[in-house]
């Protein structure tokens, strides 16, 4: 089975803003002496969150990403490349939200965990 890729509509940008937190997980030994030994936790030891926000954005596009969401169900993983980077990186959405700005248009926040495995 083929992992989808989370595509943006056509002329939809991701707002000013969003942020990516990154993560380094290592693994820390304390002697007496002062001296610390350190290592990498792990194959995948560094880990991105990526906290996104869509705003103005027609209510049809916004439930399409509401569709992907729940179709990935948060555990599921997907591609999505963030801004400023030039690949993919696979990562899961466990929490999204929709704010109504008005009739006709709507903001979409979510936070995207970056795992290793499809």
């Amino acid at each position: 089975m083929t992992t989808p890729t989370l595509t943006l509509p056509e002329g939809v940008f991701i707002s000013p803003g969003s942020s990516q937190d990154v993560t380094a997980r290592v693994l820390k030994a304390q002697f007496g002496n002062g001296y610390v030994e350190r290592a990498a936790d792990g194959i995948h030891s560094i880990t991105g969150e990526f906290q996104m926000t869509i705003e103005n954005l027609p209510r049809r596009d916004v439930q399409t990403i509401d569709a992907f969401f729940r179709e990935r169900g948060g555990y599921k993983a997907f591609y999505f490349t963030p801004p400023g980077e030039a690949s993919p990186r696979l990562w899961t959405c466990e929490k999204w939200r929709i704010a109504h700005a008005d009739a006709t248009y709507d903001t979409v926040s979510a936070t995207f965990s970056e795992v290793f495995t499809p």
